[in-house]
């Protein structure tokens, strides 16, 4: 991960673990970025919006698999780590995933396809998502 975007991963995580919805809808607009359902930064970052701020939270303190693109996402998300029963359990450890929803997303999804957050290498925040 370049200096830019590691820089960027620990506002948007910092932003993340305080609710901080102000910082992480400017850091969202200022950067375009993409945000799951197409919706806007506002509308995903609410005070109602739990969740989505502990996935965020989340998936950048894993472990990352980062794709060519520079998405990050926990280590299933790779081919290599797909079928690892160990990766699913620090996926579940973490708080990502229920036991029972991983079982279902391995089973009808054929692997993982929840959060993943997307940085450039120039430290633009891409997206933020989940699902296929």
């Amino acid at each position: 991960m370049s200096t830019a975007a590691a820089a960027k991963a620990r506002k948007i995580s910092t932003a993340a673990r305080a609710c901080d919805s102000a910082t992480l809808v400017s850091l969202a607009r200022a950067d375009s970025t993409g945000l799951a359902g197409d919706q806007p930064p506002a509308s995903v970052f609410t005070s109602k919006a739990g969740s989505s701020y502990v996935a965020l939270a989340i998936v950048l303190s894993m472990p990352p698999t980062e794709s060519f693109d520079g998405t990050i996402q926990p280590r299933v998300f790779s081919e290599q780590y797909a079928q690892n029963d160990a990766e699913w359990d620090k996926v579940v450890a973490a708080g990502l995933l229920t036991r029972s929803q991983a079982t279902k997303m391995r089973q009808d999804d054929g692997g993982y396809t929840g959060y993943r957050v997307g940085i450039a290498e120039d430290g633009t925040w891409t997206f933020f998502t989940t699902g296929r």
